[in-house]
């Protein structure tokens, strides 16, 4: 902090009581108290504030990492789709556009993003063979060359030593206190089934979720958004057009968690893209094409 700052210093207090997080030490406390008493204390502090606050509060909302309510802030996204639909491709374009600050069908980064994407399933040859195809000026070029970093095709479980893993990877290639998003793909390539079984249990999702995915977070930037890929189970076409966001296993944890999700459809070739977004307004349905390696809105749909 820089000295004798009383605005920036302000400034922090006010994020971290957000956040709900002890900044100074509370009445009662007396000299020589157990500090990780005090701190134990403070894990389940939970905030309460009468509506006058939050109505005279005029301070502008967090900037989206991408718009418009797409991925928000300590927010978690769930791409999802049929096996082979086309999740890893569309994201990898997706990400890409995102690292170069460009909008990507329709939504538009807050700047140029800085990304982590734990990749599971294309080879190193495949990925630089789709980022060589991808449409983009020099200077985006050099944008996306200095903001995302891939891995290629790895197996690896995210237990507590792959968490670990990652986490080292991430410090070695990025600035991990500086990383916007950090994406997944696929959820079920790196779920620890060894600890928590199975996927389609609800319970185990969330505890895999909280105990994996969120402590990755929070080892790196605990407001970067998280992209998760996860396939659809086999259900009916129409069960899937009435519920689409029902059809992924474990999908109740994954609902009372995640923010936004984007559903990718294919029939008769043709690809359509479904939104839920907790913290925004609806967004409609969106037919999308691949033509000549480029990804581009055809039309949207009710």
């Amino acid at each position: 902090m820089p000295d004798k700052d009383e605005k920036y210093a302000e400034k922090i207090a006010a994020e971290l009581a957000n956040l709900g997080i002890l900044h100074s030490i509370p009445e009662g406390y007396e000299e020589g108290i157990d500090v990780k008493q005090l701190f134990a204390s403070n894990q389940k502090n939970i905030q309460a504030f009468p509506a006058r606050q939050y109505l005279k509060d005029k301070s502008p909302l967090p900037k989206d990492i991408i718009s418009p309510r797409i991925l928000t802030p300590g927010g978690m996204l769930l791409l999802g789709g049929a096996p082979k639909v086309g999740k890893t491709d569309l994201l990898l374009s997706w990400l890409a556009y995102m690292s170069a600050g460009l909008p990507f069908l329709g939504m538009v980064p807050a700047k140029p993003l800085k990304i982590f994407y734990l990749q599971t399933d294309i080879e190193y040859h495949y990925i630089k063979e789709r980022l060589q195809q991808l449409e983009f000026d020099e200077k985006s070029l050099e944008l996306v060359s200095e903001n995302l970093i891939i891995t290629p095709k790895t197996k690896l479980l995210l237990d507590s030593e792959g968490v670990e893993k990652i986490g080292n990877i991430m410090a070695k290639t990025l600035n991990v206190k500086e990383v916007d998003i950090i994406a997944i793909d696929t959820l079920r390539s790196i779920f620890d089934f060894n600890k928590y079984k199975e996927e389609n249990s609800n319970s185990s999702m969330f505890c895999f979720l909280k105990d994996r995915v969120e402590k990755l977070r929070a080892m790196t930037n605990p407001r970067c958004g998280i992209i998760l890929t996860h396939n659809t189970k086999k259900v009916s076409k129409r069960s899937l057009s009435e519920e689409p966001f029902q059809s992924f296993s474990g999908a109740s944890a994954l609902r009372s968690l995640y923010t936004s999700g984007v559903m990718m459809m294919k029939d008769n070739e043709q690809h359509k893209l479904i939104f839920e977004l907790r913290n925004g307004e609806s967004i409609p349905a969106m037919q999308i094409s691949k033509v000549n390696s480029q990804w581009r809105s055809t039309c949207a749909t009710s």
